[in-house]
């Protein structure tokens, strides 16, 4: 993560923080939806990525063992006799 986007993050994380436990103990709910909205803005895109990059490897290698599926099928007797063109 970049360090802007970081420092961006842990200061909305501070300030989500201070106003729960300052105004939102008395706030009405449509205030909450506010800050929840503001927070999600800075964090959603930063949730997704780290999700992204967490399931990679998987994703990388669920590509390989299908990738040694595809080669061995077409290099098996059933489809020896295509030529390049026909695969």
């Amino acid at each position: 993560m970049e360090p802007a986007k970081r420092d961006e993050l842990l200061a909305k994380i501070a300030i989500c923080v201070e106003w729960i436990y300052d105004a939102g103990e008395t706030a009405p709910y449509a205030e909450y939806e506010n800050q929840l909205r503001d927070y999600q803005t800075v964090g959603q895109p930063c949730l997704w990525r780290f999700r992204f990059y967490e399931t990679l490897p998987d994703q990388h290698k669920a590509f390989d063992q299908m990738k040694v599926t595809i080669e061995s099928k077409l290099s098996s007797p059933n489809v020896s006799h295509l030529t390049d063109e026909q695969i």
